[in-house]
């Protein structure tokens, strides 16, 4: 492992009031090194530029420090903040010289005491070109009466390549874990490094070459591919029966509840859910998505690629042991992932932040009565005539806007 030392001089102004205080009054400062260390099995490695940003979490206030200049400082005062490295190095791999992003980041850092330390694992940010997740609506919309109406769900996939490349066998996948419920981050084994816990898992048909996609144009993925705006349903909804492709599942239980299907759009397969009847993706937006290919048969995948897992439920003063079933995805196997979440209640990185070091939000609190009808949308690049891809939700998207499934990206 390769270590690298920058010593962060951090210092602060001592209120003064205009009342009589006493020592206790001062604010504290804090001498902070942060430690980094770089991914092993790289060589020759330049750091061409590295920049830290210290965000205090009661503020909101950011400090950004560029931490190849030879002598950084920072001032800020003791408390909670998010820290977050981001920059660029070129390396040796294999025969060549190459150029990445480089990130880190660690939330709710304690800052106090004299001497401080923070210790950052930097990773090599993912980037690729090719199929992305471009538009993501689940939050339902508002019915003329006021009422929510929530089967209207859809994903847009978009070519961001030069060349055509072929929707068949992509798989749409939801997490198993929620961004807002912290108790997660404790979930054993944690195989984020590796491979990503999911609940929900569909693959579109096709058998390689049948649903060409050219590049810059997208693809329709309707939960429910039906005219929704009729008037026995909702008028202020869309019309998604021409949709490319409709998530449509066979239900466990009919008794309760039986998906529609639209006979002229194509099915996808359901390869693995934890909904007892039929699966919608979560109106709240709590989860992450992602798309990508399978990289073994789907049997193969069923059989060995379970994953049982621990966590500790904490709720006030109690707090229980608890276990969990769900499947696992390798993270090679992933084109693009979103992860999603009400902007105040993002609480932990629920899949590894090489796959997405941000996140996207439709609802500003939890239970945003104003999401109805909002999307996330990925970003446009007028100068290079692509969407924005930088494995960070946060800058990649906008967050929310008026959901739109026919947009044209321009």
């Amino acid at each position: 492992m390769k270590k690298y030392f920058i010593y962060l001089a951090m210092f602060i102004a001592v209120a003064t009031l205009t009342t009589s205080c006493n020592d206790d009054d001062d604010v504290k400062q804090s001498n902070v090194t942060v430690n980094y260390t770089l991914p092993e099995g790289i060589e020759d490695v330049v750091v061409n530029e590295l920049k830290a940003t210290f965000t205090n979490v009661s503020t909101g206030i950011p400090t950004v420090i560029d931490l190849t200049q030879s002598a950084p400082s920072i001032v800020i005062t003791e408390g909670l903040y998010d820290i977050d490295l981001e920059g660029n190095i070129t390396y040796k791999d294999g025969m060549e010289m190459v150029s990445s992003v480089i990130r880190s980041s660690q939330k709710g850092v304690s800052v106090t005491g004299a001497n401080f330390t923070a210790d950052m694992d930097i990773y090599i940010s993912k980037i690729t070109s090719g199929f992305v997740l471009s538009e993501l609506f689940m939050a339902g919309t508002q019915k003329p009466d006021g009422d929510r109406y929530q089967d209207d769900a859809y994903f847009r996939i978009t070519n961001n390549s030069d060349v055509t490349l072929y929707a068949d066998g992509l798989f749409i996948a939801e997490s198993e874990f929620q961004s807002d419920m912290e108790e997660y981050d404790t979930a054993k084994p944690d195989i984020r490094k590796e491979a990503t816990a999911i609940g929900y898992l569909c693959v579109l048909p096709g058998s390689g070459t049948d649903y060409p996609v050219e590049p810059g144009q997208s693809i329709l993925v309707a939960v429910n591919g039906i005219n929704h705006k009729v008037d026995s349903l909702n008028p202020n909804s869309f019309d998604l029966s021409k949709a490319d492709f409709e998530i449509y599942n066979e239900s466990t239980r009919p008794d309760l509840y039986v998906d529609v299907d639209n006979p002229d759009i194509p099915n996808t397969k359901d390869l693995f859910t934890q909904s007892a009847t039929v699966w919608t993706p979560h109106v709240r937006g709590v989860k992450s998505y992602l798309l990508g290919r399978l990289g073994t048969t789907a049997d193969e995948w069923l059989a060995n690629y379970t994953y049982h897992y621990e966590y500790l439920f904490v709720f006030g003063e109690y707090s229980f042991d608890m276990d969990g079933d769900a499947m696992k995805i390798d993270n090679s196997w992933i084109l693009d992932a979103v992860n999603i979440s009400p902007k105040d209640q993002y609480t932990w990185h629920v899949i590894d932040p090489t796959l997405d070091a941000g996140y996207a939000w439709y609802s500003e609190v939890q239970f945003d009565q104003n999401r109805l009808g909002k999307s996330v949308r990925r970003k446009y690049d007028a100068a290079t005539g692509k969407l924005v891809d930088t494995n960070n939700s946060t800058d990649d998207f906008e967050s929310p806007v008026i959901a739109n499934p026919f947009y044209e990206f321009k």
